[in-house]
């Protein structure tokens, strides 16, 4: 369980992450996270994302899924993700492609506290514009902060608190 505060452009508040169950999707063992009133599937293994449910209903799917971690991590590991982003309910899709970068291992001070972090970057593979970025920490089991270049402005998540098992 992760509990995050949130800067997005004209406003602020807080956002909850929790690993609610272990379930399959398509075949593959996966942990479910809410997130407000989604639930993520990551594929187990590889900790990718999957698919978007609201009330049982897939809302989004991702093939391949979107995976922002590639293990071993390892500083100036680079490696391309391309995938198709389908919105089931608006009967649409889109193929994303990005360079996702393993930048830098560093301390990052968050409300939680200071964490050593493994620094993610990710840029849109036509362009090679920085879209987000994202700082890993192992202590935390997850994400300790979080960049998003958004065209309304910068999006920020830092951990306030977590509980790991």
């Amino acid at each position: 369980q992760w509990q995050y505060a949130q800067k997005l452009p004209g406003r602020g508040g807080t956002s909850k992450r929790e690993v609610i169950r272990e379930d399959v999707f398509d075949g593959t063992s996966s942990y479910v996270i809410r997130v407000g009133r989604n639930e993520n599937f990551y594929a187990k293994d590889l900790l990718a994302l999957q698919v978007t449910s609201q009330r049982g209903k897939v809302v989004i799917k991702r093939n391949p899924p979107y995976q922002l971690l590639s293990w071993p991590l390892e500083v100036g590991k680079e490696r391309r993700n391309a995938f198709i982003l389908e919105n089931i309910e608006q009967r649409s899709s889109q193929t994303l492609d990005y360079q996702i970068v393993l930048a830098n291992f560093e301390d990052v001070k968050v409300p939680a506290g200071n964490f050593p972090s493994f620094k993610i970057e990710v840029y849109g593979s036509q362009n090679g514009s920085l879209l987000s970025e994202h700082w890993y920490a192992p202590e935390a089991k997850w994400l300790v902060k979080e960049r998003i270049y958004l065209a309304s402005g910068v999006r920020e998540e830092e951990l306030i608190s977590f509980k790991v098992d």
